[in-house]
């Protein structure tokens, strides 16, 4: 991302505070961080408000572990491998809802509410959410119109090991693969499948604070998660969500 690492370190402490206050209300609540920066994660923690510290576990990967060159799907899946290795909360939990710490999802307490119904009382496996339409392909403008959602989704850890995880290896955004391919790919046989333990369908739009790091230059984007242009494609994606949810937008 075209940030420098105190502004990064900015955009996390924003977020998580935002989850302090949202989220840790609830005493069942859990909040695993992990960063593989090298940065001072004391730092970090000194200027969030107050919490309780058997709510949070914060995990600092080493850095030489990963490969910069692969590109942010591959050492994403990575960090996510090794950091389920390591939390204890996640462990005892049996699974998570993986949300990008930059920035905050403003209603990510409805994605924990449909995302704990999914797992813990229906017995699914993934939560998640994907494109699929060729709308843009008809138009010819070059845009993706069939990928998978990485920036929030839910698992269990059994289900990440055997089937997500380890894929890690295929992902190169110099080669042009990136997480959302694997990911579209891994969702796109239960698209049409009723009761097959993955929901692959958000029927609400996550909304987002903060700044993207993309460097993308389309009509569609905008770096900012709160101009009028992400608003309307948000406001856009929940009435097609809502009136048209055949169209996978």
């Amino acid at each position: 991302a075209d940030f420098s690492a105190e502004v990064r370190e900015k955009m996390y402490v924003e977020a998580l505070s935002y989850y302090i206050q949202t989220i840790l209300s609830e005493k069942d609540q859990k909040i695993v961080f992990a960063e593989n920066s090298g940065w001072d994660i004391c730092s970090l923690i000194q200027k969030l408000p107050r919490f309780n510290r058997e709510q949070i576990e914060f995990i600092s990967l080493d850095p030489n572990s990963f490969d910069n060159t692969r590109g942010k799907g591959y050492n994403e899946f990575l960090m996510i491998n090794q950091v389920i290795n390591l939390s204890t909360m996640i462990h005892a939990s049996g699974g998570f809802l993986k949300v990008t710490g930059r920035y905050p999802v403003y209603n990510i307490e409805y994605y924990i509410n449909i995302a704990t119904k999914y797992l813990y009382e229906k017995g699914y496996s993934f939560y998640g959410d994907m494109k699929d339409h060729s709308l843009y392909d008809w138009l010819h403008t070059g845009w993706n119109g069939h990928a998978g959602y990485t920036v929030l989704f839910a698992t269990t850890v059994e289900n990440w090991v055997t089937n997500l995880g380890h894929r890690y290896v295929e992902m190169n955004d110099a080669k042009g693969c990136l997480a959302e391919d694997v990911m579209y790919d891994y969702m796109k046989p239960f698209r049409r499948r009723n009761n097959a333990g993955v929901c692959c369908r958000f029927r609400r739009e996550p909304v987002c604070g903060g700044m993207q790091g993309s460097r993308l230059n389309t009509i569609s984007f905008s770096k900012s998660n709160k101009s009028i242009k992400s608003r309307v494609m948000r406001f856009v994606g929940n009435c097609i969500r809502f009136f048209m949810p055949w169209f996978w937008f």
